[in-house]
């Protein structure tokens, strides 16, 4: 995939990258930043930024993302899981200035992988969790200061995509039944 951008005034597109298996980008809250998932020349998946006016991209990290990268309100970090070769899953906190690694937090087992936002705070994440029996917002303190916490308290139904508003008055989020349809399929003779 290659990423645009679209201007919405004008309605013209314009390319911002060039190569093979870009995904996943996440603007930061100035609009000034993208951060993508792409590819090194015959290398694995790393994240990379660049201008969103354009320009060259810079590789913030060599670890292979799971999942889309997340960034802070104040745009300092940038979340997303690795697998480590344990098969351990954890969140991964660098600095959006250097790609320095600046937390390593493990990922709960009862967490759904897709879909953080980070809180005001900049310091933690809310994500799905299911750990009390149902799909409940939880605040992770990925930077330090406190414990996990439970923030919703719904008995019932599935969670998806959270997203907080950068004052952390306001949530966007995916709730809904866990509904399915299956289809059965059958050979017709004439």
């Amino acid at each position: 995939m290659i990423l645009w951008k679209l201007d919405l005034k004008a309605g013209s597109p314009l390319q911002l990258t060039n190569g093979d298996g870009e995904s996943d980008p996440a603007c930061s809250a100035a609009g000034d930043t993208v951060y993508y998932i792409g590819r090194a020349t015959g290398k694995q998946a790393a994240l990379f930024k660049m201008p969103v006016a354009g320009g060259p991209p810079i590789q913030l990290s060599e670890q292979p993302p799971v999942d889309s990268p997340c960034v802070s309100a104040d745009g300092k970090h940038l979340l997303f899981t690795v697998a480590r070769k344990d098969g351990a899953r954890v969140y991964l906190t660098i600095s959006t200035a250097t790609g320095q690694v600046e937390s390593e937090y493990p990922v709960p087992s009862t967490v759904w992988l897709f879909g953080m936002s980070w809180m005001a705070d900049n310091l933690s994440v809310a994500v799905q969790d299911h750990r009390s029996g149902a799909n409940n917002l939880w605040v992770l303190p990925v930077l330090g200061g406190g414990p996990e916490k439970q923030i919703t308290h719904y008995t019932t139904g599935e969670g998806g995509y959270v997203q907080y508003s950068p004052d952390g008055k306001w949530v966007v989020m995916a709730r809904g039944p866990g509904t399915g349809s299956a289809v059965l399929f059958r050979e017709v003779s004439q």
